[in-house]
């Protein structure tokens, strides 16, 4: 047993223990005056002992305490000796840094009061990591804006204050036009750094009580309370709708984007937060389906529109699994003979609630959840197995053409296309896969140069509407241009417009490609485009889409359903 346990002087002082401590130590009299301290003391506060030798205690107690509190605290050292809790004091640099204090009275034995000890450790590392944590829950982690979370509870206060005759609440939603084109196309990380680049640009525009939040993966929601002046929401849609057409420079590129808003009011259009924003959300929708780039205010009629989109969404996949889906197809005519000589492949739903629906009602939805790589497999599968079985009925063989998503554009569509092929027995040369512009923007090259090897053909659809570049079509082996619908309605008005499809026609010729005209309605067009030397035409003019047995029927009479003299002649 060590010499000081039994009762001799121990070997270690005081000052010696006090000095092994990492929190701070004082002492101070009854009069509250600091008598001693330890080195910790110094170390978190910069005061060295004789800057504080003989001063009084209220140095620590707190320059933020309030009143209320200081009495609390001493209340609680006259009645029990003890008080512990949390103050701020001012360190030497003027810093206010946040205490963790123990403070205990000690009394001599007749109960006289004689000192203060004080123990006390530095809080700031704590209260910062805290603060990250509070910032982290309440934060998008990509663009730092507040998440869903912190909108929610904004929005919550906004409403409860305008309930007060605080004025309106006004919230925008805010979608993101192109972007899944580009981040499909580019990559995430570019994708994320043009999401970063959105934000700031957002925030910017903000005044000091609005809040912008992403909620979403290109989705955000501006809140903008007090509405004081009617056109505010209008007129902040619009600098949002400004402000997302210039272009984002991200690492070179030279991105364009585009927004669609819808606005929602409380009171006027729903009760309660969420009500609100699902207005806002259909309203958004709304501007998204007039081409987008554009701003709507909510109306009741959203609502259907909402739900029919929902429908959509859960019904899909089992769509696919009930065999929900057919295909009309639209005849391609050789000009000027007026054979038909291929037809497009057009996907049609039969809805058991909606109805029978064209693609524009559903590829968007499909395109959003993925699941337009099963559907547009079906939809290959399907139209080889059909051409195969029409060449066994002894029909004249045609070129059959399958239209590609940019999400489907993806090595896996070379073995997709391949087994297609094999398992409908059918020759690649019957089979032409069409593109999109924008498809081509992406990371393509390898899976279209081994399909070109596969024997298929490869055609560039709505051309002229995109990003329409001669690059394109050096760089990749494409054999058919198909000029968009909106260039060739433009046919007949006027001079220029109708010269915009004659130099494409005689672009694509000089870069041996064959040309396609879609949307022909009417007898003009087709014989502008027969003078022109366009190769294919299809349109209503010629044939609607039609059910399979249908265009079996077309290919033994072997001529488009309308060729008539208004047609043949050659004076326009």
């Amino acid at each position: 047993m060590p010499a000081w346990l039994d009762g001799v002087e121990p070997p270690l002082h005081v000052e010696q223990v006090l000095a092994c401590f990492a929190e701070g130590i004082f002492v101070a009299d009854a009069r509250r005056r600091i008598l001693a301290v330890n080195p910790a003391f110094s170390i978190i506060t910069g005061f060295a002992p004789t800057d504080v030798t003989g001063a009084s205690m209220s140095r620590l107690e707190g320059v933020r305490m309030d009143a209320a509190a200081c009495r609390s605290m001493w209340r609680a050292l006259r009645s029990t000796g003890h008080w512990r809790g949390e103050l701020s004091c001012c360190t030497s640099a003027g810093v206010q840094l946040p205490l963790a204090l123990s403070l205990s009275a000690v009394r001599d034995e007749h109960a006289v009061l004689t000192h203060y000890v004080g123990v006390f450790s530095d809080l700031s590392e704590r209260k910062a990591e805290e603060e990250r944590m509070v910032f982290r829950a309440q934060h998008d982690a990509l663009t730092g804006l507040p998440n869903r979370y912190l909108l929610g509870e904004r929005l919550t206060r906004a409403l409860a204050t305008a309930s007060g005759h605080a004025g309106p609440v006004a919230l925008l939603f805010l979608d993101l036009d192109r972007f899944k084109l580009i981040n499909d196309s580019l990559g995430h990380r570019v994708g994320d750094l043009l999401l970063r680049s959105v934000a700031a640009r957002l925030q910017s525009l903000i005044r000091p009580a609005d809040t912008v939040a992403r909620v979403g993966g290109d989705e955000f929601v501006f809140l903008l309370p007090h509405v004081e002046q009617p056109d505010v929401p209008a007129t902040m849609a619009q600098r949002i709708i400004s402000a997302m057409a210039e272009p984002f420079d991200i690492e070179g590129e030279c991105l364009s984007i585009g927004a669609s808003v819808g606005i929602s009011m409380y009171p006027a259009d729903a009760a309660d937060a969420d009500m609100l924003t699902r207005n806002a959300d259909s309203a958004m929708y709304n501007a998204k389906a007039r081409g987008g780039n554009c701003f709507e205010f909510y109306t009741a009629k959203l609502t259907s529109r909402a739900v029919e989109r929902l429908i959509l969404e859960n019904s899909l996949r089992s769509g696919l699994e009930h065999d929900e889906f057919f295909i009309f197809y639209q005849p391609l005519v050789a000009l000027p003979t007026g054979r038909v000589v291929g037809a497009e492949a057009l996907l049609r739903w039969s809805h058991p609630i909606l109805g029978i629906l064209g693609p524009d009602r559903f590829i968007p939805t499909a395109e959003e959840t993925g699941l337009i790589v099963d559907i547009g497999e079906w939809v290959l599968r399907r139209a080889c197995a059909q051409n195969s079985l029409w060449q066994r009925q002894g029909l004249r063989p045609i070129r059959v053409s399958v239209n590609v998503s940019a999400r489907q554009c993806r090595p896996q569509l070379v073995s997709a296309v391949s087994s297609a092929l094999a398992d409908s027995a059918l020759d690649a040369r019957y089979l032409a896969l069409e593109l999109t512009e924008t498809t081509l923007m992406g990371d393509v090259g390898d899976t279209l140069h081994k399909l070109k090897a596969l024997g298929v053909q490869l055609s560039i659809d709505d051309f002229g509407i995109g990003y329409s570049s001669l690059g394109y079509l050096k760089r990749f082996p494409i054999d058919n241009l198909k000029v968009d619908k909106s260039l060739i309605a433009e046919i007949g008005i006027g001079d220029r417009n109708s010269s915009i499809a004659g130099a494409t026609i005689a672009l694509a010729h000089s870069l041996n490609l064959t040309v396609t005209a879609e949307g022909a309605y009417a007898a003009w067009q087709g014989r502008y485009l027969r003078e022109r030397g366009c190769d294919l035409v299809q349109g209503y003019y010629f044939s609607r889409p039609l059910p399979p047995h249908k265009l079996a029927s077309l290919l033994r009479d072997g001529r488009a359903v309308r060729l008539g003299p208004s047609y043949m002649r050659s004076d326009t």
